[in-house]
Parts: C-alpha cells; sequence; structure tokens
C-alpha cells in the first residue's frame, strides 16, 4: 500500500485577447478497486462556475465556459490517492466459450465494435486472429497479441499526434502510448476479446521516498475482459501496477481527451 499526490497545471496563454472559452475537464480519478480517492480539487482561473457530472464511461467531467476576455487560462488539478496493491493480480482464467457467453451482453459489447481510432489493418487483424487460434484461452490470446505489438512497433516520440488511428500508426510502425495501446485495442477486438482505453498517470520513479517528488507522465493502458477487466501496459509489457494511476476509461482515445 502507498500514497501518490499528482498536480497536474495546464496553461493556455493566448496570443490575443479571448472573450471567450468552453472547456471540458478529465483529469479526477478513478475510484477503483486498487486505488483510493482521498483528494480530488480543480482550480481554474480566471476563476468560473463548474459543472460536474460522470459521463457515459464512469469518468468524471468538469464542465466551464469562462466569458470574459482573458490573455491566459490556467487549469490546475490536484489530487492524492491511495494505491491499495493487488494490481498486480494474476487474470482469473476463462475459456473462449466462457468469454462468448459474456460478450453480448453490457458493457462487454460496447468494447468489441471497432471506433475511428481503432480499427486493424488487414495484416493485424489476420495476426491477431491467428494468435487467438494458437493461445489456449483468451488471457493468454491478449498477452500474445500484446506482445506482438510490442515487438513489431518501435516507441518513438514525435512521429505521431493526439489524432493519429491505430491504422495510421500501425503503417508507421511507430508512436507513442497511445498509438501503441489502441493498436493493440484494434487486434484485440478483431479476436473477439472486449478492451478499454484507459488514461492516466505512471509514476517516472515508483519508489520515492516520503516527501520526495519526481516529474510524471501522462500515460494510456487498456483493460481486456478476462473473468474480470484485466489492467495491462501493452508499451511496457507489464501489468498495470501501483505506479499506474487511473483517470478515464473509453473505447479509444477520443472518450478520454
Amino acid at each position: 500500500m502507498s500514497r501518490m499526490r499528482v498536480r497536474h497545471v495546464t496553461t493556455f496563454s493566448y496570443d490575443h485577447l479571448v472573450n471567450s472559452s468552453y472547456n471540458e475537464l478529465r483529469m479526477t480519478p478513478l475510484p477503483t478497486a486498487h486505488q483510493q480517492i482521498l483528494l480530488s480539487q480543480i482550480a481554474i482561473s480566471p476563476v468560473t462556475n463548474v459543472y460536474e457530472y460522470d459521463d457515459y464511461w464512469g469518468t468524471h467531467v468538469h464542465s466551464f465556459e469562462i466569458l470574459e476576455p482573458h490573455h491566459v487560462l490556467s487549469v490546475v488539478a490536484s489530487s492524492e490517492i491511495e494505491m491499495l496493491g493487488g494490481s498486480e493480480r494474476s487474470a482469473e482464467i476463462i475459456s473462449w466459450q466462457e468469454l462468448g457467453e459474456m460478450s453480448g451482453q453490457w458493457p462487454q459489447a460496447e468494447f468489441l465494435a471497432d471506433t475511428s481510432a481503432c480499427v486493424a489493418p488487414d495484416d493485424l487483424r489476420h495476426a491477431a486472429r491467428d494468435l487467438a487460434a494458437a493461445a489456449a484461452n483468451p488471457h493468454q490470446a491478449a498477452l500474445d497479441i500484446c506482445g506482438f505489438v510490442h515487438d513489431t512497433v518501435k516507441y518513438l516520440p514525435g512521429t505521431t499526434n493526439v489524432t493519429t488511428t491505430a491504422q495510421q500508426a500501425w503503417a508507421l510502425r511507430a508512436g507513442v502510448c497511445q498509438d501503441i495501446t489502441q493498436i493493440c485495442i484494434a487486434a484485440l477486438r478483431s479476436a473477439e476479446i472486449p478492451v478499454k482505453y484507459v488514461s492516466g498517470y505512471i509514476a517516472s520513479k515508483p519508489q520515492l521516498e516520503v516527501g520526495e517528488s519526481a516529474v510524471g507522465e501522462s500515460h494510456a493502458w487498456l483493460e481486456w475482459r478476462a473473468a474480470d477487466w484485466f489492467a495491462f501496459d501493452p508499451t511496457n509489457m507489464k501489468p498495470a501496477n501501483d505506479s499506474h494511476f487511473a483517470v478515464a476509461r473509453g473505447r479509444q482515445y477520443s472518450d478520454v481527451a
């Protein structure tokens, strides 16, 4: 068990006076079995009223508008989370038949369909289906497919942007965590495995001393359907652990932006 404190500062500086702006924030940590939210605050400047709601995917959203002229917009999101451990638990093994019986139910069906950013090109789809056919169960298939993508796609910052699709990143055979995650999602769905996109943070130095700080990173990983949802980081080829702090889930990046 450990405790993590995150401070995320976003500043927009405009070249000219802006008369109004309209925004949605997805920066509040998710309450899960593996992370307990002790504190979550949003500070916005210029000060304005904020409307809060949970979106369709269960992510907490702050929606606000600023209707006074401004040169700078600043958002500071502060959170304190207790990591409860156990996030590296082994997945309970279920059969292909059991997964198939679940897949027509909500919400599994939501995470099986192709989306605009997560469509597998033919060669990736065929590779994913071949690996799935050779795997004894869906969990092993998911591990094998993520391993194939990890070995094929180079982590290379600067080659893509937030609008890059899985198809485009696969053609480049390069990208960052968002791209690798979306490629894996497209491949897993080709193999009939329900899978979610997860956005959050990863600690750059997991074993900090009490009171020590470090620059963190935003990060993306996924959760596939085993008996329960199993969190896995395909960029680093390991289960998500207490260094991973989840903020939002959806079908693809645009659901959690």
